[in-house]
C-alpha cells in the first residue's frame, strides 16, 4: 500500500469511519471474470494531482489479454441476449443484493464516477438523484465525486447539502457524519417492494372479479 493510501485510511479511522478500498499498489486492468496477468507488464501509475506522488499503479492489457476479453465479451453476449427480460432483471437484482450487503458494514457511501460521457445532458443530474435515493434507502451519506458534474454531499435523507457547479473546476467542503443501524431496504430488500406489489395486484384482482360479479347480477336481474 503506498503511502498515499495509508494517510487516506489513517484520515478516515481518525474520523471513526472505515476506508475499504481494494486498491493495490500494482492492480491487474483485464479481466474475463478471472483476473489475466499480461507477458509484458506494463504499468499505469495513478498520481496525487496535488504532490505528484503515486498512488498505485495498473498493470495495463496487451494484444492477447485484449484478445482474450474481446472473445469472452462477444461469448457472453450471444448468452446475455438470448435471456429473457425477467431473468436479465434479476440478474440485476443479485448485483443489488451484493452491494446492500457490504452496506450493513459501511457508515459513508463514496460514488467516483465519470460522467463527461454523459456530455450537458440530463443524465448527470439523473445520475446524482439515483445516487440520493441510494443514500437514502441504505440511511446513508454519500460523497460524489465526477470530472465533470455533479459532484455533491449527500445526507442519509437522499437531501443534497451540497454541490459544486456543473463544468466548473472547485473543492467541494461539506460537514458529514457517517450513520449506522438499518432501514427496511438494508432488512428487506426487495422483498418488501415486492409484498407490496403483490397486495396490489391482488387488490386489483379482487376489484375486478367483484366488477365482473356485479355486472353478472345486474344482467341477471333483467
Amino acid at each position: 500500500m503506498t503511502d498515499i493510501l495509508r494517510e487516506m485510511k489513517k484520515f478516515f479511522s481518525d474520523l471513526g469511519l472505515h476506508l475499504e478500498l481494494g486498491i493495490k499498489d500494482s492492480n491487474l486492468g483485464a479481466c474475463t471474470g478471472e483476473w489475466i496477468t499480461p507477458d509484458d507488464e506494463n504499468l499505469l501509475v495513478s498520481v496525487n494531482p496535488s504532490d505528484g506522488e503515486p498512488i498505485a499503479s495498473i498493470v495495463q492489457a496487451d494484444e492477447a489479454a485484449y484478445e482474450k476479453v474481446v472473445a469472452a465479451a462477444a461469448a457472453a453476449f450471444e448468452t446475455w441476449r438470448m435471456m429473457p427480460a425477467p431473468a436479465r432483471g434479476e440478474v440485476v437484482r443479485e448485483l443489488g443484493n451484493e452491494l446492500r450487503a457490504g452496506a450493513r458494514a459501511a457508515t459513508l457511501l463514496v460514488n467516483v464516477t465519470n460522467d463527461a460521457w454523459y456530455g450537458r445532458s440530463v443524465a448527470a443530474w439523473q445520475h446524482n438523484q439515483i445516487a440520493a435515493m441510494r443514500a437514502l434507502e441504505l440511511g446513508r451519506p454519500m460523497l460524489r465525486a465526477t470530472n465533470t458534474g455533479v459532484t455533491a454531499a449527500i445526507g442519509h435523507d437522499g437531501r443534497v447539502a451540497a454541490e459544486l457547479p456543473w463544468f466548473t473546476r472547485g473543492i467541494l467542503e461539506a460537514e458529514v457524519a457517517g450513520r449506522s443501524g438499518t432501514t427496511p431496504y438494508l432488512r428487506f430488500g426487495d422483498a418488501l417492494p415486492l409484498v407490496v406489489t403483490g397486495f396490489v395486484l391482488a387488490g386489483v384482482l379482487l376489484a375486478d372479479r367483484r366488477d365482473t360479479a356485479r355486472s353478472a347480477a345486474r344482467r341477471e336481474s333483467r
